[in-house]
Parts: C-alpha cells; sequence; structure tokens
C-alpha cells in the first residue's frame, strides 16, 4: 500500500514538474465560489460553505447574481492545487479578465490587483490578468488560489486561467494589453484628432456636409473606444465608473447612424429631415434612459436595447450601396468594402460581449477600425486632391480670365472711343428748318452701329436726307458708316439729283467694302417747287403721307437700284413724286421692321404703316418716339437683333 502510495505521488511530482517544464499549468475547470458581503470577510471563517462552479465561464452572471435576485455583490473563488516542487522560474497568475474588479491570493498572500472596490468602485473592463507571484508565497504540495471578486450588473471570468512562467507569460500579458489597451487608446486620441480635421473642414466648407457626418462617426467611435482603456490607464480620475460608462454608451449608440448619414452624403444622396428624424429618434430615446439611470445593471439594458437595432443600419447601409451599384454608381463600393470588416467584427463583438451568445476573448472591432479609416482616409484625400487640382485649374483658367478680361476691358474702352466717334457720324442736332420739321429714333443694336443718317440742308426750302445700313453691325459696319459720312460731305455738290448722288457713293465705295454692301435711301425735297426724289439702293421705299385737300393717302416711294458695293453699275432710276404743306416722309431701316418677338413674329411695314396713321397728328419727333415705344412694347423688351433707324420729316 506504501509503495502504491509513493509511486502514485512521485507520477503526480513527475507530472506537475513536467507540466511547468512545458510553463504552464491549466487552471480552468472546477472551482469553489461563495456569496460573500465584502473584501473585508477575506480570508473567510473556517466552516464556510462552498459550491462549485466551471470556470471559465461567460454566464457567471445569470448563474450567481441573478439566481440571488441581486445586480451587484462580492463572489470568492477558491482553487487548489498540488505542486510537487516549487518552480525554479518565477509563475504568474494569468485571467483573460474578471468583471469587474478583482483581488488576487496566493495562500493568503496578496499578488496583484485590477480596479477598486467600492466605495471608489473603477472597473478592469478588458484588462488582461498578470500577477507575478513571488517564489516564496508557494509552497511544496498544495497551494490555494483565492480570487475575491466585485461585480456590478456583468459578471464573468475568461480564459485563459493559468499559472504560467513568467518570463513566458510577460509576452502573452504584453500582446493581450496592447491589442485590448494600449492600441485602443491610440486609435482614440487619433480618431478624436481626425474627427477634430474633418470638423474644421465642414466649418469652412459648410456645403461639404459629408465631412460633418464622418466627424461626427469618427468622434462617436473615438467615445465609445473609452471603455477599453481609461478606467484601467487613468484609476483616479474623479469620474465615477458609471459616468465613464454612461459617455462610452453614448458614442455606441451614436455611431451607426451617423456612419449611415456619412454613407449616404459620401453617395451624393440627400439626407431629408424626416430621415434625421427616424434614424436619430432610437437613439436619442436609448441615450436618454441610459443617462437618466442610476445603476450600471440599467445603464447597460438600454445600451444592449439599442444594440439589437444595429443590423438595421448596417442593413441601411447594404441595401444602399446595392442599389447604388445596380444604377451605375460605384462611388460607395470601395466605401462599403472599407466598412465591411468592421460590420462583420463588431457584430461579433456584441454577440460576444454585450449579449454573450458565443465565446470570445478580444475585441475584434479595432482591427477593422484602421482598415475603415485607411480607405476612407483615402477616398476623402483622393476626393481633396482632385478638389485641388479642379481649384488650380480654375485659378489658371481664372487667371487667364482676368487676363481676357483685362483685353476686353481695354477693348471696351476703345469700342466707347469708337462709339463716341461713330455717334459723330450722325447728326448731334437736327436741322432747324422753317420749311420742314424732323423728328429721328437712332438705336444701335451693339456698341456701335452700322446705320448712318444725315442732311443736306444748305437752303430753307430744299433738304436732303440719306439714310443707309451697312450689312451686319459692330465694328466692321461702323468702319463703313465712318467713310459714308466723309464721301456723304464730299458729294454734296450732287445733292439735288439723288440719283447721281447714289452713284457718286457707289463708284467710290465699290472696292473698298471687303466683301460688305450697304443698302441706301437718298431722298430730295424741294419745297418751293413742291416736288421731291427718291433714289434707293437695294433700301426699304419710303413711306409718303399725303393730306391733300384734307383727304390722308398712304404710299410706299420705292425706285430701283441695287445696293451699294456689289456691282459697277447700280442701274439707279429714282422715283419722282408730288410734296404739299402738310405731308409727311417716313424713311428706316430694315432693323425696325424686320425684329421679332418672343413668339418669333416679325414686326413688318403694316405695323409700321398703321403706326404712322395712328401718330400723324403728332409732331414729328414726338411720332417717331410713338412708334419705337409701340415697337419696344411688341417686342417685350427683348434685345434688337439689328441696328435701326426711324426719319420722320413733316413739310410745313
Amino acid at each position: 500500500m506504501k509503495k502504491t502510495l509513493f509511486l502514485t505521488f512521485a507520477i503526480f511530482a513527475l507530472f506537475a514538474n513536467g507540466l511547468f517544464a512545458a510553463g504552464e499549468f491549466d487552471l480552468s475547470g472546477e472551482w469553489d465560489y461563495r456569496v460573500i458581503e465584502s473584501e473585508k470577510e477575506y480570508p473567510p471563517a473556517e466552516g464556510a460553505v462552498w459550491e462549485k462552479i466551471a470556470l471559465p465561464n461567460r454566464d457567471l452572471f445569470s448563474i450567481i447574481a441573478e439566481k440571488r435576485k441581486i445586480t451587484r455583490g462580492f463572489v470568492l473563488y477558491r482553487k487548489s492545487v498540488i505542486l510537487g516542487r516549487v518552480p525554479d522560474t518565477p509563475l504568474a497568475f494569468q485571467a483573460g479578465e474578471i468583471m469587474n474588479a478583482d483581488i488576487v491570493y496566493i495562500n493568503g498572500k496578496k499578488i496583484g490587483q485590477t480596479g477598486l472596490f467600492p466605495p471608489e468602485f473603477r472597473s478592469g473592463w478588458s484588462k488582461f490578468r498578470h500577477y507575478p507571484i513571488p517564489k516564496e508565497y508557494l509552497v511544496r504540495g498544495r497551494n490555494t488560489i483565492d480570487v475575491v471578486n466585485y461585480f456590478d450588473a456583468e459578471l464573468w471570468f475568461i480564459s485563459p486561467i493559468r499559472l504560467i512562467d513568467e518570463e513566458q507569460g510577460n509576452f502573452a500579458y504584453m500582446y493581450r494589453h496592447f491589442m485590448q489597451v494600449e492600441i485602443i487608446h491610440a486609435f482614440s486620441l487619433f480618431l478624436f484628432c481626425l474627427s477634430l480635421f474633418f470638423l474644421t473642414i465642414f466649418l469652412r466648407r459648410k456645403k461639404e456636409i459629408m465631412y460633418f457626418y464622418f466627424a461626427g462617426a469618427t468622434f462617436f467611435l473615438a467615445d465609445m473606444m473609452i471603455l477599453q482603456f481609461m478606467e484601467n490607464l487613468y484609476p483616479f480620475l474623479p469620474v465615477s465608473s458609471n459616468t465613464i460608462f454612461k459617455v462610452c454608451g453614448v458614442g455606441l449608440i451614436f455611431l451607426p447612424p451617423f456612419m449611415a448619414f456619412f454613407f449616404r452624403s459620401y453617395l451624393e444622396l440627400k439626407v431629408t429631415w424626416k430621415r434625421l428624424v427616424v434614424y436619430l429618434f432610437l437613439p436619442c430615446a436609448c441615450t436618454l434612459m441610459m443617462l437618466v439611470s442610476q445603476d450600471r445593471y440599467h445603464i447597460i439594458l438600454w445600451r444592449n436595447i439599442f444594440l439589437l437595432m444595429v443590423p438595421l443600419y448596417i442593413a441601411d447601409i447594404t441595401v444602399v450601396s446595392i442599389v447604388e451599384l445596380v444604377r451605375g454608381n460605384r462611388k460607395g463600393l470601395v466605401l462599403f468594402i472599407a466598412l465591411l470588416p468592421m460590420f462583420i467584427f463588431g457584430i461579433f463583438d456584441i454577440l460576444v460581449f454585450s449579449l454573450h451568445i458565443i465565446e470570445g476573448g478580444v475585441p475584434l472591432y479595432p482591427i477593422g477600425v484602421p482598415f475603415m479609416v485607411v480607405l476612407i482616409g483615402l477616398q476623402l484625400v483622393d476626393r481633396f486632391i482632385n478638389n485641388l487640382n479642379a481649384a488650380e485649374k480654375l485659378n489658371v483658367i481664372l487667371e487667364e480670365t482676368m487676363e481676357d478680361g483685362k483685353r476686353l476691358a481695354a477693348l471696351d474702352n476703345e469700342l466707347s472711343i469708337a462709339r463716341r466717334i461713330q455717334l459723330a457720324n450722325v447728326p448731334r442736332s437736327l436741322p432747324e428748318l422753317k420749311s420742314f420739321s424732323i423728328g429721328v429714333k437712332y438705336i444701335p443694336a451693339e456698341n456701335i452701329s452700322g446705320d448712318f443718317y444725315n442732311f443736306h440742308s444748305q437752303e430753307q426750302d430744299r433738304l436732303g436726307v440719306l439714310i443707309a445700313d451697312v450689312s451686319g453691325h459692330g465694328v466692321p459696319a461702323s468702319l463703313i458708316a465712318s467713310m459714308v459720312k466723309i464721301l456723304f460731305s464730299t458729294l454734296a455738290p450732287l445733292a439735288s439729283n439723288p440719283d447721281l448722288f447714289i452713284k457718286g457713293m457707289n463708284a467710290y465705295l465699290r472696292d473698298k467694302l471687303e466683301g460688305h454692301f450697304l443698302t441706301a435711301g437718298y431722298c430730295f425735297i424741294d419745297r418751293a417747287k413742291r416736288r421731291a426724289q427718291y433714289a434707293r439702293a437695294g433700301h426699304e421705299p419710303l413711306v409718303h403721307l399725303s393730306r391733300k385737300n384734307g383727304d390722308t393717302a398712304m404710299r410706299e416711294i420705292g425706285g430701283r437700284g441695287r445696293a451699294i458695293g456689289l456691282h459697277d453699275d447700280i442701274d439707279m432710276r429714282p422715283a419722282e413724286f408730288e410734296v404739299a404743306q402738310g405731308d409727311r416722309l417716313v424713311l428706316f431701316t430694315d432693323g425696325l421692321v424686320e425684329a421679332f418677338n418672343d413668339r418669333k413674329e416679325i414686326f413688318g411695314r403694316e405695323r409700321l404703316k398703321a403706326l404712322i396713321l395712328q401718330s400723324q397728328d403728332f409732331p414729328a419727333e414726338r411720332a417717331a418716339e410713338y412708334i419705337y415705344k409701340a415697337l419696344r412694347e411688341w417686342n417685350c423688351y427683348n434685345a434688337f437683333m439689328d441696328d435701326l433707324t426711324l426719319i420722320i420729316i413733316d413739310v410745313e
């Protein structure tokens, strides 16, 4: 019997030594536990009643707390291990996470603590436990491991649970601490800065609402991450653990709707006020209930209720992405790919850490964060660079436009001078003759005109009037009109012979018009002889309103002649007619009768003749104004496409 016991002990010792030779002793399995009033009840009294429980375990809250109808309290876990000998290398106790705060003892001696117990409660949320064990604390044979655990609304004990070679365990501790605390700490600070950066862009370019939504999404993501490290790295901040939990819960709740808003605005889809209200109603309601809750249990309850809504926001983004891809809009494809890992890891973490449906150790959503931020950042940077390139091109165009503007300003100044010179081509004042009363309306279509008129009035009873219209308008027509003015004075000796006057103009201008031509009408009136002649070179006929013997008669005086500048011989045949006191002669250019209104109707000679009759009792000057005003009203105040000139002569 003694030999059998000795052999069994020797095999166990060798087995134990073999385990530590491998560097690890697994503590998973059955533990004793009991609920205590506070950490001050440690060590427990002799004869205390213990219960059995399997660790690691995510369902400890339902097994221990809900069974006793409590939401917070203290639990003491105990496990004994037998060491065949004290290991030569230092050991460490490790546990994935003990919710919410804990103190660990080896053989009644404290080896480590995470978080703080009430009344200065601080949670050790997401902290990987690693407590080195002084070598002298261990004994050969039975060793007792005690864990005093304070919980509030959450209670779990996560793997691994083990004794491990300290040097080997340091690597696991550093890895888990880096992944669960340090990297999330760094990302949180980075995201806060990123949020501020894009908020600044939005404030400078408020029409780019996309930047505001992305700033909000990164801010709430950073806020959500605070829970991972705040109470571990800054345990003595004068803020309660529940307050920190509420603040981080706000970030978790508002991240999904802001990501949905950003996704829509990035695709240039309008986010209406109705959509804003619908998407933010539940987050606002859950946040309000969470903020007014006084205990951690109900804070978590409202947070978890909203987490059930998160798949709806993910579904919205997915559906929008698919619809836009079907429509041929591929802008959202890269953005959706960027969000996909975070969606998958985020849902996994919700199932693990909030709903406790599946097992997991390390939060995975931070892995999706850099992927998302990098791809979205590249998209936004690409957009920024494109806008910058467009701005540079716009600056070049603007500089060229400014140069063109300077040239146009100089040209406009020159045109202004040309206009003043051209206006000097036509008479600044009308002849004051006892035998004639004259009214003129002269309207250039552009700054300068191709119409021309002038008078020969050397005697009181004799008047010659020339009206001309150069083909086209603008600068070339104006230059030709200037030549006509000079020629008008040169041909003054022929003023009483309209046919010779027109032929003289054609002979002089024939080879000087560079593809242009002009129509002209010249009328010479001899009141003493009661005769008038009208020579027409392709121009509009003259309208003669006769009031002989009290009867009003209107007729068009034509004559025959080709336009000036087209042929050497214009085959001029002037018309001669009788004039008497009270007669009215009306000369005009085609810009008047060929004007169009917005219905594409031409003004025409019939409307002009009707207006001449309506204004027959008006003085010549007033009649010209009356006809022009009627033309403007008919034209609906559109710009005239051609120059127009109207001359009315009354024989006194």
